[in-house]
């Protein structure tokens, strides 16, 4: 027999194991996920492994059945060489990417992994966006994330990409190698603990399995070199295996990706306000926090009869250019397709205007009125300009100025006592400030006069105030729920 913890076994999947077991089943951890069977490690050894008829066709997802990593639940037979699992045992993370194919499926990389490796080349192909993107995998799997850079010998600016990372505020550990100078290996080594699982993820031709060989001392995984003429490299590893290292860490090689599409990011959020799960996959930005008073004060401003949607922005601010302002409607503004260029765009804004109380008519003629980027409703192109002009037409139609509008039809009706107008020399009571990161210790930031966004983003908020602004919506307590239907309805081009 062998010491099967060694590969992982703990208190927290025993007590799962006792709690589905029956008589005669024993346990163990799939090490190779094969098209038509597995590989798994018991404590008699490696022993080749089926499904049960009942687990293949009950289970509605592939993420369902076992992945490499997973601990299941399994008879044995043939002198125990040979295995049918039953069932797999609670895992205690999951690494998952949304399928590569057109199905809007899970997949999963691996599964019950302690630490994470993000594989990046210092090469041609270094991408910050890259790097983020499978940090925030790694952060939902639950797992510790670790970031490895490649090709250190190549790079005469490693200390600069380096800083450029942490300059996003990526805290985990990183570490710079060279598969050549064996420069690092050492250090990462160092960093993985026996019977600690471990994976290492990033795109095809970034070392992944050069490095791997180098940590497990022999050539037991293929490579290749990469195209010189594009950095890129081809799958030098095509299925994922779980192998036993030297120091007694437990490592995963995956198959290198050439996308990597985030699956379920917006988890937490679903999970906590399920209500609300259904308008908010409807809305019409990916990213949107549903948290944008001045689009709800205008569809207030709509239920109460004072526009239309179809209303044209000369019919609210008769001192906008007549050649444009008759073409946008009150809609292309609330769904950034009005084609007005974002005021931020202006070199000007930040020298002249940022720090200083703007007049809402004299700024809208200055920034808000240049040529269109495009014919109005032909696009979708995020746009802090229209923004702000909604803020005057609420202006216009209400009679009063936008901070008491915003007060009087939001603010006030849910009870949003710490959420207001911000201005930036007034003092608000534990108001958070912006800092910069130097070399030596944090420095207040330079700073726009909250005063001046307007409608596009003048406010300072709490958490708690943020909640019962989400809990507004959900009871119609604003708007009712037909008109909340066309506030969230996506853009259709």
């Amino acid at each position: 027999m062998i010491d099967i913890n060694r590969y992982g076994w703990s208190e927290f999947f025993l007590n799962s194991f006792n709690k589905i077991k029956s008589d005669g089943m024993e346990f163990g951890r799939i090490i190779t996920e094969n098209k038509s069977n597995y590989i798994a490690v018991t404590k008699y050894g490696e022993i080749i492994c089926e499904l049960t008829g009942k687990l293949m066709f009950a289970s509605e997802k592939q993420s369902e059945l076992p992945k490499v990593g997973d601990w299941v639940v399994l008879n044995l037979y043939d002198n125990n060489s040979l295995g049918i699992i039953h069932e797999v045992i609670a895992r205690k993370t999951i690494l998952s990417r949304k399928s590569p194919d057109r199905k809007t499926d899970e997949q999963i990389i691996a599964c019950n992994v302690d630490k994470v490796f993000i594989v990046q080349s210092l090469d041609e192909t270094f991408n910050l966006n890259r790097i983020e993107r499978y940090l925030t995998a790694v952060y939902q799997s639950k797992a510790e994330p670790v970031i490895v850079l490649t090709k250190s010998d190549l790079c005469s600016d490693v200390d600069l990409k380096i800083k450029s990372i942490k300059e996003r505020n990526i805290n985990c550990e990183i570490f710079h190698v060279s598969s050549i100078t064996k420069n690092g290996i050492t250090e990462i080594s160092d960093n993985i603990k026996p019977r600690e699982t471990i994976v290492f993820i990033g795109p095809s031709g970034v070392g992944k399995s050069t490095l791997i060989n180098l940590l497990l001392g022999s050539e037991i995984l293929k490579t290749q070199e990469v195209r010189l003429a594009d950095s890129k490299g081809k799958h030098t590893t095509t299925s994922r295996n779980l192998l036993i290292m030297e120091n007694g860490g437990i490592l995963i090689d995956t198959p290198g990706m050439r996308e990597f599409a985030l699956w379920n990011n917006i988890a937490g959020f679903s999970n906590t306000f399920t209500e609300f799960e259904e308008y908010s996959l409807q809305c019409k930005y990916s990213n949107c926090t549903h948290i944008h008073e001045t689009g709800c004060a205008v569809i207030k401003a709509l239920e109460e009869g004072k526009l239309s949607l179809d209303d044209k922005l000369s019919d609210h601010l008769d001192y906008y250019r007549k050649d444009t302002g008759e073409k946008i409607t009150i809609l292309q503004l609330l769904n950034h397709t009005s084609g007005i260029p974002s005021y931020t765009n202006a070199d000007s804004f930040f020298q002249k205007t940022g720090k200083i109380k703007a007049d809402p008519k004299e700024f809208i003629l200055e920034y808000c009125s240049g040529d269109l980027d495009f014919e109005p409703g032909s696009q979708f192109v995020y746009n802090n300009s229209a923004y702000f002009i909604l803020g005057a037409v609420v202006e216009e139609i209400t009679g009063t100025t936008y901070e008491q509008a915003l007060t009087k039809m939001i603010l006030e009706p849910l009870e949003m006592s710490c959420t207001g107008y911000d201005y930036h020399l007034k003092i608000i009571a534990k108001r958070a400030d912006g800092y910069r990161k130097t070399y030596i210790f944090p420095q207040n930031d330079d700073f726009v006069d909250m005063s001046t966004p307007y409608a596009a983003g003048a406010l300072y908020s709490t958490t708690g105030d943020l909640f019962k602004w989400h809990k507004g919506l959900l009871s119609n307590k604003l708007i009712s729920e037909e008109t909340k239907k066309i506030m969230l309805t996506p853009v259709k081009n």
